[in-house]
């Protein structure tokens, strides 16, 4: 896992504060800046930039037609959420015993409501971004995990207090264990730092 971050310094290049990601963002090309760098790489980092440079190295950023930009990032990015698959909780159970347990009958349906949505919420990260980690903006985790929701597919690190919290609640051990080794494992590729990132992206 820690071969990630030998291409840290390409994955910047592409994603953080290389002039692909400058030249998107001037031109707003999407209405979420989340957009573009969640977009997996069709080819290395290097060929990207390379590319890049060969249509549009003679001009400025502000010159450059949007229309063609946007046929580049066509041609050399994947479209968002390739590089992640849902998947079903190994653990997950519709009646957890805990929760049947609550007497009020409001209560248990509100918390029974919330257990049904780990299916939804559960994902995993695609077996090729092992393959090509350096075409990826998501940082490899071994484990299922369970996302925020909504346009946050990946693991976050202080939502993930609150999720394991509730997946506690729902007898989901298991799952929860699974969360925390994923959260372990950014100290093993951030061994530089020691620090366990917020998300699982670059």
């Amino acid at each position: 896992m820690k071969l990630y971050y030998v291409l840290s310094t390409f994955i910047f290049e592409i994603y953080c504060g290389g002039p692909i990601v400058a030249t998107v963002n001037l031109h707003m090309l999407y209405n979420d800046s989340k957009v573009f760098v969640d977009k997996p790489l069709k080819y290395s980092p290097e060929v990207t930039l390379m590319a890049y440079k060969n249509l549009f190295g003679h001009l400025q950023p502000k010159d450059i037609n949007p229309l063609d930009l946007i046929d580049f990032i066509n041609d050399h990015f994947l479209p968002v959420g390739t590089d992640i698959t849902v998947c079903v909780p190994d653990d997950w159970k519709p009646f957890p015993k805990k929760l049947m347990s609550i007497k009020d009958p409001i209560l248990r349906k509100w918390a029974l409501s919330i257990n049904a949505i780990w299916k939804k919420l559960c994902k995993q990260v695609h077996p090729k971004v092992f393959e090509h980690p350096e075409r990826y903006s998501i940082i490899p985790l071994k484990y299922k995990f369970i996302a925020p929701g909504g346009r946050f597919r990946e693991i976050f690190y202080w939502d993930s207090y609150w999720i394991i919290k509730g997946l506690l609640a729902s007898e989901m051990y298991e799952t929860s264990a699974q969360m925390i080794l994923n959260l372990a494992s950014f100290i093993e590729q951030f061994m530089n730092f020691r620090v366990v990132k917020n998300p699982n992206i670059s």
